[in-house]
C-alpha cells in the first residue's frame, strides 16, 4: 500500500485537486471504523475517490487501503466499501479499450455534436491508466477484494443488498460488463432472471472466473 506520509499523494488526482489531502481522510476513517463516525469519515473520503462514481487516479491508491480495512468492519459496511472497489475497478480500462469508448461518443448520434468534444474528454477523464507504481499493491487489493465478495455470499442478504453483492461479483470478476454491474450495484428492481443489453445476467458473473 502507498504509504500515508509519502509524497506521491500529492501527484494523484483527486476530485477536489491534487490527492496530498486524501491520506488524511483515510487515517480519519480507519480510525472512526466501528465507531458513530465511521460513515461520515468515510464519505468525506469516498468524495474524493469516487465522486458521482466516477474515478481519478487516487482511487487506485486508496483501494487497498479500503481493502486492508474490510476485516475491521460490519458485514452491511463489507458490502458497501466492496461495491465501490468494484466500481473503480469496472472504471479500469487499457488504453485501447479507453479510445474505443472515446471515439464511439465521438461519433453518436444521440451527443449533440457541440458537446462530443466535452463528452470524449470526460470519457478519457473517467478511465485513468493504472499507475505502474501502484499496480502491484492494487492487482493484490483486487484479489483480496475477490475473496471477501465471495465469502458474502453466504450471509442472509435481502434481495436487493444480494443484486448488489452480484454487481459487485460482477464487477470484480468480470468488469467489462459494466452496464450489467452498474444495474446490480444499483438495483432498481432488476429481475436476476432477466438479459440485460442481451446478456444473461447470472451467466455472465463468474465469466472470468480462471482469473482467481
Amino acid at each position: 500500500m502507498l504509504d500515508l506520509n509519502s509524497s506521491r499523494w500529492s501527484q494523484l488526482e483527486s476530485h477536489f485537486g491534487e490527492g496530498a489531502s486524501v491520506p488524511r481522510l483515510v487515517e480519519s476513517w480507519k480510525a472512526a471504523i466501528g465507531t458513530p463516525a465511521e460513515n461520515e469519515t468515510y464519505e468525506v473520503l469516498f468524495e474524493h475517490y469516487l465522486h458521482q462514481l466516477t474515478i481519478l487516479a487516487c482511487a487506485y491508491a486508496v483501494v487497498p487501503h479500503v481493502v486492508s480495512a474490510l476485516s475491521r468492519v460490519s458485514v452491511a459496511h463489507r458490502l458497501k466499501y466492496l461495491s465501490h472497489v468494484g466500481w473503480v475497478e469496472m472504471s479500469r480500462l487499457d488504453r485501447e479499450e479507453v479510445e474505443a469508448a472515446a471515439s464511439a461518443v465521438a461519433q453518436s448520434d444521440e451527443v449533440p455534436e457541440p458537446m462530443r468534444d466535452h463528452f470524449v474528454m470526460i470519457t478519457r477523464q473517467r478511465h485513468p491508466d493504472l499507475p505502474t507504481d501502484l499496480a502491484s499493491d492494487y492487482l493484490r487489493a483486487v484479489e483480496e477484494a475477490k475473496a471477501q465478495s465471495v465469502s458474502l455470499l453466504c450471509e442472509p442478504w435481502a434481495s436487493s443488498d444480494f443484486s448488489r453483492l452480484l454487481g459487485v461479483l460482477t464487477a470484480l470478476f468480470a468488469r467489462r460488463e459494466t452496464d450489467l454491474a452498474g444495474a446490480l450495484l444499483n438495483p432498481r428492481g432488476l429481475s436476476l432472471e432477466c438479459e440485460y443489453e442481451g446478456k444473461s445476467s447470472i451467466s455472465m458473473l463468474f465469466r472470468d472466473r480462471s482469473s482467481v
